[in-house]
């Protein structure tokens, strides 16, 4: 296919205890990114109020938030 992408990256970053941010990109080729301001976060999670869980095949990123059980 042409434009394929063969490998992503994918970046989980544990802002608070309620926020989750990710990243999901191509790492070989920049891409254009909207300049729009993301809050920034000093100290990262120790404790969060969901579960992460990733799967590769078919590749899947499951949030479940501890309180509610939501997905």
């Amino acid at each position: 296919m042409p434009n394929e992408i063969l490998s992503l990256t994918v970046d989980l970053i544990f802002e608070t205890t309620q926020r989750i941010r990710i990243r999901i990109y191509d790492p070989t080729n920049k891409r254009y990114e909207v300049p729009i301001p993301v809050p920034t976060v000093e100290t990262k999670a120790n404790v969060t109020d969901y579960i992460v869980s990733l799967n590769q095949s078919p590749f899947a990123i499951i949030i479940i938030r501890k309180s509610t059980g939501t997905i």
